[in-house]
């Protein structure tokens, strides 16, 4: 599982840390591997698509895409001797992407919160299944698109408030 937040992170696969020499992957349905665990997958499938262990949706070798992180060194610095700036958990929320998110969109969000929907009346869950499902499909964008620090710092909050 790949954390990010500083903690041991290993391939879900093979159980093998993350490293510079072993950086995460991500396939198209949002689970990462190392590459030699997805290298394998796709060198070992003869028929048809090679398939997630997890879930089991298909992909393909040009499909996999690096995660780029930087890994802690001994003296505590990152990888890179760039250090990104962190938030305070207190410092306010980042603001939501306007790209993802139409303005009729975060209107009709905002709205909906005091007055339920008529069709979500029947179904109180109607609501937090859409939440859910806006929210898998940012996480499935992050993985798979070369991402900035703050959109996925920004996405990891957001998931967590909603956990």
């Amino acid at each position: 599982m790949l954390t990010l937040d500083g903690t041991l992170s290993l391939c879900d696969v093979c159980a093998e840390d993350f490293s510079p020499r072993n950086l995460p992957h991500s396939i198209p349905c949002g689970h990462v591997l190392c590459s030699p665990c997805a290298t394998t997958i796709v060198e070992k499938t003869l028929k048809g698509p090679p398939l997630c262990p997890f879930c089991r949706e298909g992909f393909s070798r040009a499909s996999i895409r690096k995660i780029r992180i930087d890994f802690p060194s001994a003296g505590g610095a990152t990888g890179s001797g760039y250090t990104t700036p962190r938030r305070s958990p207190r410092s306010p929320r980042a603001p939501l992407i306007e790209d993802d998110f139409p303005h009729d969109l975060l209107l009709k969000a905002t709205s909906s919160a005091a007055v339920p929907h008529p069709s979500s009346t029947n179904n109180p869950h109607t609501v937090s299944d859409e939440l859910a499902k806006r929210l898998e499909t940012r996480v499935h964008k992050v993985a798979t698109v070369k991402t900035g620090i703050d959109e996925v710092s920004a996405l990891q909050r957001e998931l967590q408030d909603w956990l």
